[in-house]
């Protein structure tokens, strides 16, 4: 399993769910479990870590 950094760094350079299963390895549901997480904290999709 990748770590969740790598996740999150295909997610904030625009990667759609499905890219990023295709490409991690990851299923999809767990994807959105992660990224629902990130949102919660804040974290938006296309902006600069």
């Amino acid at each position: 399993m990748p770590e969740l950094m790598e996740i999150y760094i295909h997610w904030q350079a625009g990667d759609s769910l499905r890219q990023l299963s295709k490409n991690l390895g990851v299923d999809r549901a767990t994807l959105r479990h992660y990224i629902t997480a990130a949102t919660a904290a804040g974290i938006e999709q296309g902006t600069p870590r």
